[in-house]
C-alpha cells in the first residue's frame, strides 16, 4: 500500500514543527526531492 492511499504522508511526521515554526515566523520555505510526489 503507498503512502498516498494509506493515508501516510511523510510531511506529518514534521507537522509539529512546521506548525511551531509558522506561529514564530509566518513564512515558510518547503522543498522535496526530486520525484516526490510521483505515482508509481
Amino acid at each position: 500500500m503507498s503512502a498516498l492511499t494509506n493515508g501516510h504522508l511523510p510531511i506529518y511526521e514534521i507537522e509539529n514543527e512546521i506548525v511551531s515554526r509558522l506561529r514564530c515566523n509566518r513564512r515558510l520555505i518547503l522543498s522535496t526531492p526530486i520525484g516526490s510526489g510521483t505515482c508509481r
